[in-house]
């Protein structure tokens, strides 16, 4: 009763705020007529624009419209809490969505959120939030992909598509704008210098460092292994400003401004909490870190460096969860009582 009382209101929830229907992949229980779906390809087939998709566990598909693609989030294990109140027992959501999706032409400014994710992207505009441990390939082969945007995912890399599948480069990917994101690389097409980006509020994130496009790197915190030349030999279109190396300052210097250089990974962060275990806790900064206030966000005012500084909606949540409310525990009398009223009681979080 509880697990069916979860999904009802949840369903209700997302139907009463956007308006659109909502479809399951994947879901192991009771299946619902309509509802429920085995590939994202049959959901995106019976759904239309606007439209949500729900996944549960390891799915794969494609879509050609414009969808909401939406998993539970990730690394529930490592953040106890997140999904339920402490000492609740588990459930099957402490699972983490796996989607792997081709963005197909005509599913332009799609979003897909929560999931841990493996995607090609043939269309514009693509949102990619709240995501983990995946790989981005940009199908320039096919078109040029533009206004692609991804925030407060971790572990995440992109790349153009002939990195992998051996295609030509034939369009240039433009305006690729990457938001406070942790741990990845950004890999455009080097052939086409009419390809640019931006990695602003970004924690060990880097272009790529053989590559031409046109890319802003700002607000970044770098610390990791290697030498700073490693990742900046070559980019001789890439600007640097407002961040933090650990490297020391290389000679030429780095195009750009206003950078801090030779700074000490136990001045900027917080100990990890989780010492081994690669966790997004560990970019916390000190509260006289030297990244404190040392970025310059959109509006021109200082902000930190790093994943938790920055535009105020880009900013890193911990775990990835949907920015949709979470109902996690129903209490009830007893599933026999016949008192009138018949009182329940429902928790709810927010995941904003």
């Amino acid at each position: 009763m509880k697990k069916y009382l979860f999904i009802t209101i949840t369903l209700l929830l997302f139907s009463l705020s956007s308006f659109s229907r909502v479809f399951r992949v994947g879901y192991n229980g009771t299946p619902l007529k309509g509802v429920d779906f085995t590939s994202i390809t049959e959901a995106n087939d019976s759904a239309k624009v606007g439209d949500t998709i729900q996944i549960y566990g390891f799915q794969s598909g494609s879509i050609n419209k414009r969808l909401v693609i939406l998993g539970f989030g990730y690394k529930f294990n490592d953040h106890p809490g997140l999904q339920s109140n402490p000492g609740i027992a588990t459930n099957e959501i402490n699972n983490p969505s796996y989607a792997s999706i081709y963005f197909d032409p005509g599913s332009d400014s799609s979003i897909i959120e929560g999931c841990q994710i493996s995607t090609y992207i043939a269309s514009n505009k693509v949102i990619i939030r709240r995501c983990y441990a995946g790989q981005v390939y940009l199908r320039d082969d096919l078109v040029s992909i533009q206004d692609f945007k991804m925030y407060s995912c971790y572990g995440m890399s992109i790349s153009d598509y002939s990195r992998v599948g051996g295609g030509q480069h034939k369009f240039a990917s433009k305006n690729i704008q990457i938001f406070n994101c942790a741990g990845g690389q950004l890999t455009l097409n080097s052939s086409e210098s009419q390809s640019s980006g931006v990695l602003i509020n970004c924690n060990d994130f880097y272009p790529y460092a053989n590559d031409k496009p046109k890319i802003l790197m700002k607000n970044c915190i770098l610390n990791v292994g290697g030498s700073l030349q490693q990742f900046t030999s070559g980019n001789n279109n890439t600007i640097y400003d407002n961040n933090i190396f650990v490297y020391p300052e290389p000679t030429p210097t780095l195009p750009g401004s206003n950078n801090k250089y030779s700074q000490l990974n136990d001045s900027i962060f917080i100990p990890n909490p989780n010492p081994g275990i690669s966790d997004e806790n560990q970019y916390q900064l000190r509260p006289n870190s030297p990244a404190k206030d040392f970025g310059i966000d959109l509006s021109g005012k200082p902000t930190d460096c790093g994943i938790f500084g920055g535009e105020l909606a880009y900013r890193y949540k911990i775990g990835g969860q949907p920015a949709i409310p979470a109902f996690y525990k129903l209490s009830a009398p007893t599933n026999s009582a016949s008192s009138n009223p018949y009182n329940i009681t429902v928790s709810v979080r927010s995941n904003n």
